[in-house]
């Protein structure tokens, strides 16, 4: 998958490090306190200190934070539903005061506080995370059908059969940590986002360099494919060992910007070799690899505006999700166009 990479995870880490805010609300901490005092068995810490927590505006009722059978299943206990209700809480304080005051709904934990539906916790996020899931699981079922002499795969097919797989699982991920954010689901949607870009990265490599040759590919591609393998591996050990939101921001910034800027070239030198060509579609394999890149950049910047509307629960994050569902079609258009115009040249 070419969308779900580079520059996102940059904004993430912006959100990070500077949306939460909610965190250190003294109606926060006080109902955070007094929630689980009262209902959970849990040995309990003050986040600011120099809070008092003798007394408090709020806190849920008893029956709000005592995890269901479902809850249980989603790993959700009496601390983390403490916490859930308490934003809510909190939130409903402060939109009761924005009327007469300047103030703005916050973050916890770097998130919006989002209201759970049908128990999920970001639900547009998780929905367009599915949709996302679509475009690249029907791409290897497409791709898996497309065959040359002696009904073989070409090596470049392997390569964006590899990539939708990577893209599948990644949108999976990212569906499984919207519906349900823990530590485990958060480390696995970055560990994939970060093979999505990796994949892309040596597809899009391999087709400029060894031009569909059959023969280099036998000869070389393995030896790329081994490289970035262990440059994933050696990314996975370095997030599990020391996680970094720095690193892994400028671990997919790198290679995100290199996989863009492959695919401009790649448009680039097949409108020269094509432009006269009125068997290959130039506008498939010159112009919408461009606009595909022009595209999703743009979409990304709704990160940067960190939007949030209430009533509708939907955020820029989700936005940005639902704009990636419709070029990841075309993602696949493209390879595919490109791959046939390629081997009618070397056939010719």
């Amino acid at each position: 998958m070419l969308f779900k990479q580079g520059f996102i995870t940059l904004l993430i880490y912006i959100n990070v490090v500077a949306g939460s805010v909610g965190d250190w609300y003294p109606e926060q901490i006080q109902c955070k306190y007094h929630c689980e005092v009262d209902n959970c068995d849990y040995q309990t810490y003050i986040l600011d200190e120099d809070v008092d927590v003798s007394s408090y505006l709020y806190k849920p009722v008893a029956s709000q934070v005592k995890p269901n059978v479902i809850d249980k299943l989603l790993f959700w206990d009496c601390v983390s539903l403490c916490d859930y209700q308490c934003q809510q809480l909190t939130t409903d304080m402060i939109m009761s005061r924005m009327d007469n005051t300047d103030e703005q709904i916050v973050q916890f934990h770097g998130k919006w506080p989002f209201v759970r539906v049908l128990y999920i916790q970001e639900f547009w996020s998780t929905l367009f995370s599915i949709g996302n899931f679509i475009p690249h699981f029907l791409a290897y079922k497409k791709l898996n059908n497309i065959k040359i002499l002696k009904r073989r795969s070409h090596l470049l097919i392997n390569n964006y059969k590899l990539v939708s797989i990577m893209g599948s699982l990644a949108w999976l991920f990212s569906t499984i940590f919207h519906f349900r954010d823990t530590l485990l689901t958060e480390r696995l949607d970055y560990f994939f986002a970060g093979g999505t870009v990796l994949s892309g990265f040596y597809a899009c490599t391999m087709r400029f360099l060894l031009n569909g040759d059959i023969q280099k590919h036998k000869e070389y591609g393995s030896l790329g494919f081994a490289i970035c393998l262990f440059i994933f591996t050696c990314h996975v050990l370095r997030l599990y060992l020391d996680w970094s939101y720095t690193y892994n921001m400028r671990f997919n910034i790198a290679f995100g910007v290199l996989q863009y800027l492959m695919l401009i070239t790649i448009a680039i030198k097949n409108y020269h070799t094509y432009k006269n060509n009125r068997y290959v579609s130039n506008f498939k394999v010159s112009v919408l690899p461009v606009l595909l890149v022009v595209g999703t950049s743009l979409s990304m910047s709704f990160e940067l505006f960190d939007i949030f509307i209430p009533w509708l629960q939907l955020d820029s994050h989700a936005i940005w999700h639902g704009l990636t569902i419709l070029p990841s079609f075309y993602l696949y258009e493209f390879f595919i166009e490109d791959y046939k115009a390629l081997m009618g040249s070397i056939m010719k």
